[in-house]
Parts: structure tokens; C-alpha cells; sequence
């Protein structure tokens, strides 16, 4: 269920990115990174030996260097190990790093980093988690 509920903020997320590409065209470059779906054992091994690697944000804008994790409602201050660790690697390198579980949030933060005009943002609702 949890996944799930991740799933539909991140489907919302992409629907607002999709409406307002064409007058921002740096939210084209907006991806989500495929690591937390269930797979068979064969696909994930096969997904591994071509780079796939526990942690990775689930939404990087990589013209603002910035990455976020997406997380089902009430759930942003859970993140992994692996997911920490790729966080802080990020830093590391002048990347940041959010944690958004509601796509509203990371809507706003999208809209930030690229340049859309704050009327354009969703109502944000209450982040309910630690944003870092």
C-alpha cells in the first residue's frame, strides 16, 4: 500500500511537469529514476549488471542539481541507508537533496530550482517529514 500511495504523489508530480514543459523546457529534462519497483529476481539481476544502485533519489532535475525522494504521505522522515548515503554522496558533489511526500512539495521545489513563477506552483500542502 505504501508504495502505492508513493506511486500516485509521484504520478501527480509528473502530470503538473507534463503541463508546463512546453513554456519551461528545463522540466523536460525532469526524470524519475526506476529503483523501487518489485521485480523477479532474473530482471533485477539484469538491471544490476547495468547500473542500477540502491538509494538513487526517485526525481533528479539535473539542470539544477537537484534530487528528490519521494515518499508516500506521512512517511518522508523513513529513508534507507542506501538512500542517506546516496543523499549525502550527492552533496557532496553540489547536489541538493530533498525528501517530498506530497508531490505538491516537490512541485514547489521543482518549480524553484527551475525558474517557474511561483503562481504556477500547486497549493502546497504541509510537508510532514524532515525536508533534508
Amino acid at each position: 500500500m505504501t508504495k502505492r500511495l508513493e506511486r500516485r504523489e509521484q504520478v501527480a508530480l509528473f502530470a503538473w511537469i507534463r503541463t508546463l514543459e512546453r513554456m519551461h523546457p528545463a522540466l523536460r529534462l525532469v526524470f524519475h529514476v526506476p529503483n523501487g519497483e518489485a521485480r523477479d529476481a532474473r530482471t533485477g539481476a539484469v538491471l544490476r549488471s547495468m547500473g542500477v544502485r540502491r538509494g538513487v533519489p526517485d526525481v533528479l532535475v539535473p539542470t539544477a542539481r537537484l534530487a528528490i525522494e519521494m515518499k508516500a504521505p506521512g512517511k518522508a522522515a523513513r529513508v534507507t541507508p542506501e538512500q542517506a548515503e546516496y543523499a549525502s554522496a550527492l552533496r557532496a558533489h553540489g547536489w541538493r537533496v530533498e525528501v517530498a511526500d506530497d508531490w505538491t512539495v516537490a512541485a514547489a521545489l521543482i518549480g524553484q530550482a527551475c525558474g517557474v513563477a511561483s503562481s504556477m506552483w500547486p497549493e502546497p500542502a504541509v510537508n510532514r517529514g524532515n525536508p533534508r
